[in-house]
């Protein structure tokens, strides 16, 4: 740094000098500020926690492509709703359950696993159908599926998925 004699300078060297020390201070400022931002954002890149996508729970009937997941503070069309006298229930989306949901829902009893066991003769029928040898003559090939479907006669008698 140069040696200035602050108290030899004129108030308008002075005021000259002082610009220039706030420009060259923001400036200095700046790009510091530039440098820590861009290394927060590359630490923010490295430990931000992906957020799953949430599907929307309610839906505005006046305007179908206006949802909310239920997160969030609630959007106006919903609180204007709301304030009129609806309830959020009526604003629910009905989404399909998945198969994998249905079937624990329904009663696990006798009829259930007799249709799965319909369901077990039907699947292998049909799997029985792609490798039986078409060159075989009809009855025989009648006989192979009947054993293989049915099982032998003396594993049948313990089953329960077969009606007594």
């Amino acid at each position: 740094m140069k040696g200035i004699n602050i108290d030899s300078l004129s108030i308008d060297q002075l005021c000259t000098l002082e610009d220039k020390v706030r420009e060259t201070l923001a400036a200095r400022i700046a790009e510091k500020k530039s440098v820590l931002e861009k290394r927060l954002s590359q630490l923010a890149r490295r430990f931000r926690r992906p957020y799953p996508r949430v599907l929307p729970k309610y839906r505005n009937p006046d305007q179908p492509s206006e949802t909310w997941s239920g997160r969030g503070k609630q959007p106006r069309w919903l609180t204007t709703q709301l304030r009129s006298g609806k309830r959020i229930e009526d604003f629910l989306i009905v989404h399909p359950r998945s198969r994998k949901d249905a079937a624990k829902s329904l009663p696990k009893s006798r009829s259930s696993a007799r249709l799965q066991a319909v369901r077990a003769v039907w699947l292998a029928d049909r799997t029985l159908e792609k490798i039986e040898d078409s060159a075989a003559p009809p009855q025989d090939r009648a006989r192979r599926r009947r054993k293989l479907t049915k099982g032998p006669s003396e594993f049948r008698e313990g089953r329960i998925d077969q009606p007594e």
